[in-house]
């Protein structure tokens, strides 16, 4: 009985130590977070008007400065002769990648396929011929389709939505849109096409999951890796668009493509559709190296129903 209550006492100081130790190490992680969020709060951005930056800009090498400085560098210097969009290459996990900078949120709009619903599924089209036909300077793909584990039918699925009008729907009910608003901004919804067109979506697609929301990036993602395709952007509304090679069980994670927007500013993201379909055309050129579920290439990319154009002058 005297040996209990010995190791009962002995139980609750070891308790009371460990409270508070959890106690004092949180108590500093907020103090650091709390600094962290007033320094962010303070370079915040929320205008879209033309920001200008000198082609000298400089990095600071400071320990606490060095990383962040490095990726806006990246982003705000841009190519000379090009205010339009930049290309950084990257290595995400060990895949080829490539983040397209858009400077002008209002150059990203909605392409769709020639048809949907054809008697031969024949109304899909590639990236490379849609960003040709759109006259379009760089093109993604977007949404999903119907695919009865034989044939991709050319039947989008969810909602499309152009200037403001659904102009395809394969069901009714509210659902996860990924679109630009009337306002230029990267819109994340669970809605109908309806509910979203009232908020002020101006075109939108369904797919996800949604990445980062407001800032804050989402949690109980799948693990699985692929060729990823995704959209983003940032306060000063900066577009971004990350596409990483990869193939089946191959490729990168969701929270490793959150990992790399995140580093670029990125506060609001979402998935396109990745794997096969993955496709990135810059000038009528296809970059990335779109490949089928056995791995085997596919030299002009995967026939798919709707994309991200970005147009410019």
């Amino acid at each position: 009985m005297k040996k209990n209550k010995i190791m009962l006492v002995v139980d609750l100081l070891f308790a009371s130590i460990l409270i508070l130790t959890i106690t004092f190490n949180k108590t500093i992680e907020n103090k650091i977070l709390e600094k962290r969020f007033k320094e962010e709060i303070s370079k915040t951005k929320t205008s879209y008007e033309p920001i200008k930056f000198e082609s000298n800009l400089l990095i600071e090498t400071n320990d606490e400065k060095v990383y962040d400085n490095k990726y806006e560098a990246e982003i705000l210097n841009k190519n000379e002769g090009n205010d339009a969009y930049k290309i950084i290459d990257l290595t995400v996990a060990g895949n080829k990648g490539w983040l397209v900078v858009v400077y002008d949120p209002s150059d990203v709009r909605i392409m769709k396929s020639r048809a949907f619903k054809t008697p031969n599924n024949d109304g899909k089209e590639n990236i490379i011929d849609m960003t040709a036909r759109y006259g379009a300077t760089i093109g993604v793909n977007g949404g999903g389709f119907y695919d009865d584990g034989k044939v991709s039918k050319d039947i989008p699925f969810g909602y499309i939505i152009e200037n403001g009008k659904v102009i395809y729907q394969s069901h009714n009910r509210q659902s996860d849109l990924i679109g630009m608003s009337n306002d230029n901004k990267l819109m994340l919804v669970h809605a109908t096409g309806e509910e979203a067109i009232k908020m002020g979506m101006r075109d939108a697609l369904e797919f996800g999951p949604f990445l980062i929301i407001d800032g804050k990036r989402q949690t109980n993602l799948k693990p699985t890796r692929a060729a990823r395709n995704m959209i983003a952007q940032r306060d000063d509304g900066i577009m971004l668009f990350l596409v990483t090679d990869g193939a089946s069980y191959r490729g990168i994670t969701f929270n490793e493509g959150i990992d790399v927007l995140e580093k670029y500013g990125a506060t609001t993201a979402a998935n396109l559709d990745g794997g096969a379909s993955t496709q990135l055309v810059v000038n009528g050129k296809m970059l990335n190296s779109p490949k089928n579920a056995l791995g085997i290439p596919i030299p002009k990319g995967r026939t798919v129903v709707n994309g991200w154009g970005i147009f410019t002058s």
